[in-house]
């Protein structure tokens, strides 16, 4: 059977998220410190957590909107990506994603927001998608800027650490006209 949710590159395998997946998730994303300082939220604190949001992102495939798959390569789970917070009109969506700490550096966030950008442009008929990262994040920059997204707005101080200090937010912006551009 060929399922359309399933995205491939040469490299990556993006398939829907499955409850298999809390193990990794909860390891990789809710207990690496700098995972959480990129994001300042943590949905996988908890191996209980973890399997609700999954829960909750298996159930939005059923309906427009919400969109969460996980990133696979060499049959190996490295990461995830997600679509989320769909405009009113329909017509736009956030994307975000995580790739696994010993994952990094490897190109994997550009391939999967490259696959990602392409499905939601082409299947789904998305005008416009949104992304942000704080400033520290530079490799997460790159990626995106790699499928075409410009930078829109710098969000300062937008951003509480979980120190307590604030630091910017760079709100990201792609078109299909940008994506097309950058590939």
């Amino acid at each position: 059977m060929n399922d359309e949710r399933i995205l491939r590159s040469e490299r990556l395998r993006l398939r829907p998220v499955t409850m298999e997946d809390a193990g990794k998730f909860h390891k990789y994303l809710g207990t690496d410190e700098i995972m959480v300082r990129y994001t300042n939220w943590n949905p996988c604190a908890t191996l209980e957590s973890t399997r609700e949001k999954l829960e909750n992102d298996i159930e939005q495939w059923e309906v427009p909107g919400d969109r969460c798959w996980t990133i696979e390569m060499d049959s190996m789970v490295v990461g995830s990506i997600s679509a989320y917070d769909r405009s009113e009109d329909g017509s736009s969506i956030e994307i975000g994603y995580s790739v696994f700490r010993p994952e990094w550096g490897k190109g994997i966030a550009s391939e999967a927001v490259s696959l990602v950008v392409d499905y939601l442009f082409h299947a789904e008929g998305y005008k416009e998608l949104r992304a942000w990262t704080h400033e520290d994040n530079i490799a997460s920059s790159k990626a995106l800027q790699a499928s075409g997204f410009v930078l829109e707005s710098r969000g300062v101080g937008e951003f509480q650490n979980s120190d307590g200090t604030h630091s910017d937010l760079l709100h990201f912006v792609c078109t299909p006209v940008s994506y097309e551009s950058a590939r």
